[in-house]
């Protein structure tokens, strides 16, 4: 070969590799978009190795129940939500190998809502949201074919999902630093959707539960048991939980039958959807959606399953531990940017009393520079303490009534000013409060006027 074309095919070489590159870095742009995903798997590789004390996998209903800065919060404990939107099983497998890689000694905790489906077939998006933000390796070449497959996609249509730009799927609307590998928070992929602070949907009504045995798909069955015979090849300490949700008679009786599956095995499974009354989760203002619990349910359900992991598991509390400072920093600038949604004593970790009943509140009435607000008494409770959101948007507590009191009366305000009250009952403890059921929403009233 010639000097000439020895040249001209080395510099084809380097064209070919620097386009491979560069589509490889642009079709991150027309993959399909899941900042939730993102946090959690990218910022799952950026924990120190064998640091994290469990790691918890499963769909949505991991990163809205459990918050890894609100178990940080109440017990110390390191436990990582390496989850994404809408899961497939058949991904469950691959998901808990690459957990291992960096987290090898670490309790395995795995939804068992996951595999409540009445079969074990997914949608494209679901395999993106599995596959896009997950590094290349065999595992995940692996976990492509298991979900693909089960998604109705073979051969050459695979391909998408190492290079999404094959579809073209655009999210130019929604584009942000986190899809350049830039994150504007660190709370160590702890939810802060807006529908995660702020919504609410009463569920009560439609909520059941049954103790009802039902068939589990064949296709269903046989991913459970490849994921189990895994289990017990690595010898690996699994907990399945099953969260509170509202879920058709049909579906319970399937995830009943796997926690009959799974523990035959011998591996646990912690039923929270039959305890949810031990959680304190509201049904009626818990929940933003029908499977997904907003922050107050979440701060409820983290708070117990955290207790339950260092009963069982006897993790260590290390918070304020050299080592572990960004997960302090981490959870206090995750509970601070909670303070206009949460109260103080739901952030701090006080005790929780939830047999008081939350107050019914009337609309605040006044004058030009007050508003009396007053509600219909806690059966149980020792007094009330009184909280008004601010003008930045924080609640702040303002006042405490003894136990007989029904009103108070806010002095001192603007005219024309729209003013947002709360009241928590409380019970008198030897040592503090514990705090009861209050109307997360509040109610308003304006001065100088009608409410």
């Amino acid at each position: 070969m010639t000097k000439n074309k020895k040249l001209l095919l080395l510099r084809a070489l380097a064209f070919l590799l620097v386009l491979g590159l560069a589509v490889y870095g642009i079709q991150r742009f027309f993959g399909i978009d899941s900042r939730i995903s993102w946090e959690h798997e990218r910022g799952f590789l950026r924990e120190e190795r064998d640091s994290l004390d469990a790691v918890y996998i499963g769909g949505s209903d991991v990163h809205a129940f459990w918050q890894p800065c609100f178990g940080w919060n109440e017990q110390g404990i390191a436990v990582w939500n390496y989850s994404t939107d809408s899961l497939p099983m058949s991904a469950v497998k691959y998901m808990l190998i690459e957990a291992r890689k960096t987290q090898k000694d670490a309790v395995i905790l795995i939804s068992l809502s996951t595999f409540k489906a009445d079969s074990a077939v997914c949608v494209v998006a679901d395999v993106h949201w599995a596959a896009d933000y997950m590094p290349l390796s065999l595992n995940k070449i692996r976990l492509v074919n298991a979900a693909s497959d089960s998604a109705g996609m073979t051969g050459l249509d695979k391909l998408e999902f190492f290079f999404p730009i094959i579809r073209f799927h655009t999210r130019w609307d929604s584009l942000g630093k986190w899809a350049f590998g830039f994150s504007d928070t660190d709370y160590k992929a702890s939810m802060d959707t807006v529908s995660f602070r702020t919504g609410i949907m009463d569920i009560s009504e439609a909520f059941l539960v049954t103790d009802e045995r039902m068939s589990v798909p064949e296709d269903v069955c046989a991913v459970m048991n490849e994921l189990l015979d895994y289990c017990d090849a690595e010898q690996l300490q699994v907990l399945f939980v099953k969260p509170p949700q509202l879920d058709m008679a049909e579906e319970q009786g399937r995830m009943n039958a796997l926690e009959d599956m799974v523990t035959e095995r011998g591996y646990p499974c912690l039923d929270l959807m039959e305890h949810v009354d031990e959680t304190g989760i509201s049904l009626e203002t818990d929940f933003y959606n029908e499977p997904h619990t907003n922050v107050h349910g979440s701060l409820k359900y983290s708070r117990v399953l955290a207790e339950y992991l260092v009963e069982q598991y006897g993790f260590s509390d290390k918070r304020g531990a050299k080592g572990w400072e960004s997960w302090d920093e981490a959870t206090a600038s995750y509970l601070d940017s909670l303070a206009g949604v949460t109260l103080p004593f739901e952030r701090d970790g006080s005790p929780r009393d939830y047999s008081l009943p939350a107050p019914v509140l009337a609309e605040p009435t006044g004058g030009d520079r007050s508003l009396t607000l007053s509600w219909e008494g806690s059966e149980g409770a020792d007094g009330y303490e009184i909280y008004r959101l601010d003008p930045n948007g924080i609640w702040r507590r303002i006042a405490e009534t003894e136990a007989e009191a029904r009103s108070f009366t806010d002095s001192g305000g603007k005219p024309d000013t729209v003013c947002t009250y709360t009241v928590v009952p409380y019970r008198a403890l030897a040592e503090g409060r514990a705090f009861g059921n209050f109307d997360v929403k509040g109610v308003s009233g304006k001065t100088g006027g009608a409410a």
